[in-house]
């Protein structure tokens, strides 16, 4: 059977359809190529009309059909590649990022060792300034008590600094020789308006450290209250005007317990006490106060104190004989607004004695007060400055007062750390009391201008009492960490009082921590000793013999005091002792001692004397204490007579 046409053409390809089929009719083909237009390009019209077009169309279908298989093969290519270069810079940026942060991490490294770097040898060259500063301010304060020797060693000479000496701008010192001073109103802790960190400790900052140890002692107040200028749940404080015109706050309070040291008000009394005592005449203190000479310390707040002293009379206020128009010489305080206020007829501290028992808190505020304005009235008139010029050297009683007050606010807070020390043993802590250490200064007749040296010093009380009461250059040597601080603190505290409150310059004061058995710098200040201080009372033998060979360095005539002696009232001068230490020294009499002042020191036997009770705080019996002399002219007249012999 022969297929139709029909078939044939379904079967075989439109091109060999149309070549071979010329009878097919025009619209025939023109079907067929619209179908294969929309099958190779859906994007070329189909709505032609004309012949001429529809051959265009016939020969670019036909050129497309030609060129489909070639140009996809070359797309995919072009895209493959443009893939795999995209990936390779991707990875290649992958690849570059932890490198750059590696790069810029170790950068940062450098650049932050540099600015510390640059930071370290900034702060280095800025510590090294300060410490240039610092070294040559203490070689300029060392040179002002320089020791120096000559080249062949034979001649020791001790320079001071006499230029910067300036007398107090307040109340000056006339009595020490202001080329031998070295303190002035120049120095550090003198300013007017000291650093917060050189200021004293007011009585009321030593309460209010242990404010739960103090109570309130005024208690009749609720009786006026009115009159009481305190507000309630207020601790009450007063004022209390020093011979400088300077003040201290004293809390009116008494400690809970009656064993302990500090009393505020018994503080504040003895101030009083001894500006009535020293810095007015017997005059002033009658006309003011109704206050005779001498005028006795007293401790009110103390229920074991003997209040015998309240029996005492009143003094006259009858002007003194020697001058007729004294009562006009002496005038009350002028322009005294309430005369209420004016109560010179009343004995002051009788008066404030009574308040005191009677917790009368009004009364001695008003007395107080009545106190404040004399004083003032003193120092606006210079009268207290002509009292000061008057003084024959410190005297005892105001050098006790400082000492006193410095050891209650700096010693008494902090007295555990004098107890870290072995039983028994060579730093086993002692002090010497202000009194006894008043009469080793008369008995061995210190003078300003001499050196003093204590070994063992503790907490610098007998060096800074020395350069206070003497006027003269004192160093001590302490081994022990706990005296040493205080000794310093003390040091600060002691200087400051006696300058800003009792218009007193003081010889300077050196406090060296140190072993003077090994220091270098004991020999140097030895050399120049003119009295050495030791109190062996519990030193070992073999300190005691090292101590012996440390006198080797002192010069003639130089005084040595001890608790222990160095020298037995049995040596004697031999050809076996001609070598030791010991052979230097002599046990002086009370005849052959030079002293200028009085002393109540007694002795029987050469170079031994005794103390009275309560003179040393381990004990309040009294006891001994040994005086020894450098003498070489015995050894060298031995040994002559020995050469003399042997020739």
């Amino acid at each position: 059977m022969v297929p139709s046409g029909n078939d044939v053409g379904s079967a075989v390809s439109p091109e060999g359809s149309a070549r071979s089929d010329p009878r097919l009719t025009k619209q025939n083909q023109k079907q067929k190529q619209n179908i294969t237009i929309r099958k190779l390009s859906p994007s070329i019209s189909t709505s032609t009309t004309t012949n001429s077009k529809r051959i265009k169309l016939s020969t670019r279908t036909t050129t497309e059909e030609e060129e489909l298989p070639r140009t996809k093969p070359n797309q995919e290519l072009t895209s493959t590649k443009t893939q795999e270069t995209t990936r390779i810079k991707t990875a290649e940026r992958t690849r570059t990022k932890p490198e750059e942060l590696t790069r810029i991490k170790t950068e940062e490294t450098t650049r932050i060792k540099t600015a510390e770097i640059t930071r370290i040898k900034t702060a280095e060259r800025t510590r090294t300034k300060t410490e240039e500063t610092t070294r040559t301010k203490t070689e300029e304060t060392t040179r002002t008590h320089e020791i120096t020797k000559n080249q062949d060693n034979e001649i020791e000479t001790r320079t001071l600094n006499h230029q910067d000496y300036q007398s107090h701008p307040i109340i000056p010192r006339p009595t020490v020789d202001k080329t031998i001073c070295a303190y002035s109103s120049s120095h550090p802790l003198h300013q007017p308006n000291p650093s917060p960190e050189r200021k004293l400790i007011s009585s009321s900052k030593l309460v209010n450290s242990n404010r739960n140890s103090f109570k309130l002692w005024f208690t009749n107040h609720s009786f006026d209250p009115i009159n009481w200028p305190f507000k309630p749940k207020i601790d009450p404080q007063i004022r209390v005007i020093y011979p400088t015109g300077a003040h201290e706050l004293f809390p009116l309070l008494v400690p809970k317990n009656e064993n302990d040291e500090y009393r505020p008000i018994d503080d504040l009394l003895n101030v009083i006490t001894t500006t009535l005592t020293y810095y007015l005449t017997p005059h002033q203190s009658s006309h003011f106060f109704s206050e005779p000479h001498p005028i006795t310390s007293i401790s009110t707040t103390n229920t074991q104190t003997n209040f015998n002293f309240l029996n005492r009379k009143p003094a006259s206020t009858t002007p003194e004989p020697t001058s007729s128009s004294s009562s006009s010489s002496s005038p009350k305080i002028p322009n005294l607004n309430d005369p209420s206020l004016d109560l010179s007829s009343k004995p002051l501290l009788k008066e404030l004695t009574k308040s005191i028992k009677r917790k009368n808190g009004i009364e001695f505020i008003k007395l107080i007060g009545w106190y404040n304005r004399v004083i003032k009235h003193l120092i606006e008139t210079g009268s207290i400055r002509t009292q000061i010029r008057s003084f024959t050297g410190i005297p005892q009683g105001i050098s006790e007062t400082i000492i006193g007050q410095t050891y209650d606010r700096v010693v008494g807070p902090s007295i555990e750390l004098l107890q870290g020390y072995e039983t028994w043993s060579s730093n086993v802590y002692g002090e010497l009391k202000p009194n006894f250490v008043s009469e080793i200064i008369r008995l061995v007749d210190l003078k300003p201008g001499q050196i003093f040296v204590d070994l063992g010093s503790g907490i610098g009380n007998i060096v800074l009492q020395v350069a206070l009461e003497v006027g003269c250059l004192a160093v001590g040597f302490e081994i022990m960490d706990g005296p040493a601080v205080l000794a310093s603190k003390q040091q600060r505290e002691i200087i400051g009082r006696s300058h800003a409150l009792w218009g007193l310059n003081l010889g300077p004061p050196i406090l060296i921590k140190a072993d003077f058995t090994k220091d270098s710098r004991v020999g140097q200040w030895l050399r120049q000793a003119d009295v050495v201080l030791v109190n062996n009372q519990v030193f070992t033998p073999d300190l005691n013999e090292s101590l012996s060979l440390l006198f080797l360095e002192l010069k003639e005539g130089t005084k040595i005091v001890s608790l222990k002696p160095f020298i037995s009232t049995s040596f004697k001068l031999n050809q076996r002792n001609l070598d030791s230490p010991l052979a230097i020294l002599t046990r002086p009499t009370s005849s052959t001692m030079t002293t200028s002042t009085s002393t109540t020191m007694i002795s029987n036997t050469p170079g031994v004397f005794r103390y009275p009770p309560n003179s040393v705080s381990w004990t309040d019996n009294p006891g001994e204490f040994f005086l020894s002399v450098v003498d070489r002219s015995k050894l060298i007249q031995f040994q002559s007579t020995l050469i003399s012999d042997t020739s």
